[in-house]
């Protein structure tokens, strides 16, 4: 069971400290899609965790999924009370994310996890109990989907908890794939880092993590991964994809950034994609969130340019260093000639956003010519390209496979 965890901090009126606010957003779906017994689990799980790692202080439930626990301690653990308090939110942030383990030993009576749920402001989710037939079950009467989204839960955790786990025993591999320039196949601009997990499609599994809320914990693991390749590869550049999801001013992105203010070598040849799968959490912080890791150095390019998410305000706002433009886009342009009228407009559109547009998914030599039909496209990606590899000859064999952090 993976708990997506959300946390901030907030200034208490009686305290000179300020606390730490945990909440456990996916608590409702937890109990929905596995039952009450198990939602307790997690809850009472969680609290011990910070516990356990929060000194003299002791946690305290405000809401049914709300913990806040004093900042006290961090301040006092790490010199300065500004850098003690991130490295102690991104460390209790990482640490409650960490998948729970739910045992018999884990349930509790139903009377008891009724009571428990009661404590603080909140109220019993008044989900699925544990065992029950979601079609019968008393209070989910004209709650549209929510057996199927139950199911869908279910399914989507079994993903990231396999993730989850081949993150921690570092057993994702992963593979590199160039990107080479239009009029010369041989140069390459970048390479771009790819998962390459044992089971399920790197695709599926984002959107599942997606789904849950917990992207941000692969991405945070895929960027540190790319920075020390980059670190031990001092003449290549890479880039990586983060969920749009994740694009948001978290504490973690500021972790990255303060690290690489302190390394410019390594942050002018770091490229970010944003992946258009999911949603921007909010546009306004994203496009800070831009203009932060430009200070630093580092390139932000927009993945899935003409299938994804992404806005024409968002495009125009955020002036990517790089837009690449997706597959489905130049298979519309090879199947009929509106598709590629289409095509043509987008790339234009694109051109004059970025300098630089990529068409990725070149599967042969038509593709290629359509690509290079009518200029504005400066590089391609693809199978007939380069295959992704887990060994290129330039890559040391001790990065082939994602770091946790």
């Amino acid at each position: 069971m993976i708990p997506s965890i959300e946390t901030s901090r907030v200034d208490a009126q009686w305290d000179a400290c300020p606390y730490l606010r945990v909440r456990i957003v996916n608590l409702r779906d937890i109990e929905l899609a596995y039952g009450l017994d198990v939602a307790v689990a997690v809850r009472r799980e969680l609290w011990t965790r910070l516990a356990l790692v929060g000194g003299p202080e002791i946690p305290v439930w405000r809401e049914n999924d709300v913990l806040t626990v004093s900042l006290g301690y961090a301040a006092q653990t790490w010199e300065g009370l500004a850098d003690g308090i991130l490295n102690y939110e991104l460390s209790q942030r990482t640490a409650l994310s960490m998948p729970i383990e739910i045992t018999p030993d884990s349930w509790v009576c139903p009377l008891i996890a009724t009571e428990l749920l009661s404590v603080g402001a909140g109220r019993p989710c008044g989900a699925i109990p544990s065992g029950a037939d979601e079609a019968g079950v008393p209070g989910t009467e004209g709650i549209s989907g929510e057996p199927a989204r139950a199911g869908q839960f279910r399914d989507d955790m079994a993903k990231a908890s396999y993730l989850l786990e081949s993150l921690r025993t570092g057993q994702l591999p992963l593979a590199f794939q160039p990107v080479v320039l239009i009029q010369d196949l041989s140069s390459v601009l970048y390479d771009e880092l790819l998962l390459r997990p044992a089971v399920g499609g790197p695709g599926q599994i984002a959107i599942a993590l997606e789904r849950l809320g917990i992207a941000w914990l692969l991405d945070r693991s895929i960027v540190w991964t790319a920075i020390e390749v980059l670190e031990a590869h001092p003449t290549r550049h890479l880039a990586c994809n983060v969920s749009a999801f994740s694009f948001y001013p978290d504490p973690w992105w500021f972790e990255v950034m303060d690290f690489l203010q302190s390394r410019p070598s390594v942050a002018a040849r770091l490229i970010i994609e944003i992946t258009e799968t999911g949603v921007l959490r909010d546009l306004r912080k994203s496009l800070g969130l831009i203009l932060r890791l430009r200070k630093a150095g580092v390139r932000v390019a927009l993945d899935d340019v003409g299938v994804g998410n992404c806005t024409l305000a968002f495009l125009l706002e955020a002036s990517p260093c790089i837009i690449k433009i997706d597959r489905l886009m130049l298979q519309r342009a090879a199947q009929s000639k509106e598709g590629g009228r289409r095509f043509q407009a987008l790339i234009k559109l694109c051109a004059s956003c970025s300098p630089c547009v990529v068409v990725e998914g070149i599967e042969n030599e038509a593709e290629l010519n359509l690509a290079r039909a009518g200029g504005g496209v400066s590089a391609v990606q693809g199978f007939a390209i380069a295959m992704p590899d887990r060994a290129p000859p330039w890559l040391n064999s001790t990065s082939q496979f994602v770091s946790l952090r």
